[in-house]
């Protein structure tokens, strides 16, 4: 993929294990930024979204981005 393309700056981000509980029992910062990326962003057509929604997930982009080590289903962009 060209580099021109991945115009978006994303912010990858993970399940904060250290995060606080205030006095009501909620996390106060439950996600942590993990690393800030260049990608390109660009929604699912029609028929990517169905056959994304029957894999139970919800899916309605595609992000491509540069291979990075550590990444995993668990985190959020």
């Amino acid at each position: 993929m060209r580099i021109g393309r991945m115009n978006q700056r994303l912010q990858l981000q993970r399940v904060n294990s250290n995060a606080m509980t205030d006095r009501y029992g909620q996390q106060d910062e439950p996600f942590e930024t993990f690393a800030t990326v260049w990608a390109s962003v660009m929604p699912l057509s029609g028929r990517e979204l169905t056959q994304a929604r029957q894999r139970q997930s919800l899916a309605t982009h595609t992000i491509r981005m540069r291979f990075r080590n550590g990444i995993d289903e668990t985190m959020r962009a």
